[in-house]
């Protein structure tokens, strides 16, 4: 007959739960690990957070996501996506192109590149790809970029909880904009036929 194993020392046990993540502190969720898909870096999202800073749109990466570098800062540069707004696909490596994709996409440039902007965070400032969620809003404009493409039908309103502080305004932006048929509700046969 064996004698049964003694448990192992409690300074093992502590250890191992460490190692393990069982000891982990409570806490907000971290933010998704940076690089090349998302760019959401610590160093430029605490400049572009800051009351009253400004970055100039470095490149447009679709109808709804944009690159930013912060003004007057030594910060990265950083991906923003844009909060409220999805326009359809037009570059996503692994989705089709989607209707009206290419002309959210082209709006979007012509409207932001190279133009120095300011960023509002809700209440989530970066989502699981990295990317700095914000509404972004040249300088000079009464309107966010968001609202810009909802209004003209380039992009539907889509809130993900926690955020959705814009939800409201956005809805109302995109019911009118079914109702003319602007964009994509006049252009895509599926437009109509809402996701939702």
């Amino acid at each position: 007959m064996r004698s049964p194993a003694a448990a192992p020392p409690l300074p093992a046990l502590l250890l191992a739960a460490a190692v393990g993540g069982w000891l982990a502190a409570p806490g907000p969720p971290r933010p998704a690990p940076t690089g090349a898909a998302g760019g959401g870096s610590p160093a430029a999202l605490a400049v572009l957070a800051r009351p009253g800073a400004r970055a100039r749109v470095t490149a447009v990466l679709d109808g709804d996501t944009v690159r930013v570098r912060p003004v007057g800062a030594t910060a990265p540069e950083a991906t923003v996506r844009y909060l409220g707004a999805d326009a359809p696909e037009s570059v996503h490596p692994r989705e089709p192109v989607g209707c009206f994709g290419p002309a959210a996409a082209r709006r979007n440039r012509a409207w932001v590149l190279g133009r120095v902007v300011v960023l509002r965070f809700d209440r989530e400032r970066v989502d699981r790809y990295g990317r700095v969620l914000a509404a972004v809003r040249p300088v000079g404009w009464r309107r966010t970029t968001s609202e810009r493409l909802v209004a003209e039908g380039a992009a539907r309103t889509l809130v993900i909880a926690p955020n959705g502080a814009d939800a409201p305004r956005l809805r109302a932006l995109e019911a009118r904009a079914r109702a003319a048929r602007r964009g994509l509700w006049g252009a895509c046969p599926d437009a109509l036929r809402s996701r939702r």
